[in-house]
C-alpha cells in the first residue's frame, strides 16, 4: 500500500488561490480562533470572498459574519455558500450566520441560501439578514416557510424591505417556528393586516422572548393608528419579555418590558 502525506492545510490555501489568481485576506490565516469566520465591515470584494471560501471549509466553523460589505454580489457569495455546505462538518457546526448590509447581494443568492443552503445548515440557530433590499416576495415568502419548520431562535429581517401585502403571510411563516425568541421586524412598511397577524400570533406563541417592530407603522391620513388592535391585545402577549415600538408615530419612544 502507497502511504500518501496531506498537505498542510496553509500551503494547500495559498497552492488553490495561486492556481485560481486570488489572494486570501492575511488576517483569516493567521486567526486565533478558527471557529470564528469574522469579516465584517472589512470591505471585502468578489476575488476576495472566492479566495476565502477556500478557508471556510478548513474548521467547523460556528459564526460567519460577513456584515458592512456592500461590495459583494451573488457572483462570490453563491460560490461561497455552495463551499459550506460541500462541508460535511460545517453542516452541523454552523450557528450563527450574519449577513447585515450586505447591499450587493441579490435575489439570486437568497434564492440559493433558500433552496440549497439552508435545509442542510442543520446546526443553524441564528440568522442576520438586515438590510438586504433585493429579496423578492416569492423568495421571501418560501424563506419564511422554510424557517418556520427550522429550530432558528434568532432571525432578523429588518429593513429588507418586506412587501407591504406580504407581511402577513410572512408573520404566520415565521411563527410557526416554535424555537423562535428573538424576532427583529423593524424598519419594514406594516399596515393593519401585519399587526393583525403579530397579535393573534403572540396570543398563541409559547416561545418568543424579544420582538422588534420599530419604525414599522406606515401613517396614512384620516385613518387611525395601524397599531392600534395590535396594542389592545399586549396583556395576553406572555412569553414576550422585550417589545421594540420606538420610531412608530404617536409612539416615538416606546420600548417596553413585558413580564420582566
Amino acid at each position: 500500500m502507497t502511504s500518501c502525506t496531506l498537505p498542510d492545510p496553509d500551503t494547500f490555501t495559498f497552492d488553490m488561490c495561486e492556481l485560481a489568481g486570488l489572494v486570501p485576506l492575511q488576517k483569516f490565516l493567521i486567526n486565533n480562533d478558527p471557529t470564528q469566520f469574522v469579516a465584517n465591515n472589512d470591505n471585502l470584494q468578489d476575488n476576495d470572498l472566492k479566495a476565502l471560501s477556500v478557508l471556510v471549509q478548513r474548521n467547523p466553523v460556528t459564526h460567519i459574519d460577513l456584515t458592512d460589505n456592500p461590495a459583494l454580489t451573488d457572483d462570490s457569495f453563491v460560490p461561497f455558500l455552495h463551499s459550506i455546505i460541500q462541508s460535511d462538518h460545517m453542516k452541523r457546526s454552523l450557528k450563527k450566520f450574519t449577513l447585515k448590509n450586505c447591499f450587493g447581494l441579490g435575489n439570486y443568492s437568497m434564492e440559493q441560501l433558500t433552496e440549497v443552503c439552508l435545509p442542510k445548515m442543520f446546526g443553524l440557530r441564528h440568522l442576520y439578514l438586515s438590510g438586504l433590499k433585493q429579496i423578492s416576495a416569492s423568495t421571501m415568502l418560501q424563506l419564511s416557510h422554510l424557517l418556520g419548520e427550522r429550530p432558528v431562535q434568532t432571525i432578523n429581517f429588518s429593513d429588507v424591505n418586506l412587501p407591504t401585502d406580504q407581511a402577513d403571510k410572512v408573520i404566520h411563516n415565521l411563527f410557526e417556528n416554535i424555537r423562535l425568541k428573538n424576532l427583529d421586524l423593524s424598519w419594514n412598511c406594516f399596515e393593519e393586516p401585519a399587526y393583525n397577524a403579530l397579535r393573534v400570533e403572540l396570543e398563541k406563541h409559547d416561545s418568543l422572548r424579544v420582538l422588534n417592530i420599530s419604525n414599522t407603522a406606515v401613517k396614512q391620513r384620516q385613518k387611525p393608528n395601524p397599531l392600534n388592535y395590535f396594542l389592545e391585545g399586549i396583556r395576553n402577549f406572555n412569553s414576550v419579555e422585550v417589545l421594540d415600538l420606538s420610531l412608530n408615530y404617536e409612539l416615538q419612544k416606546y420600548r417596553t418590558r413585558i413580564n420582566a
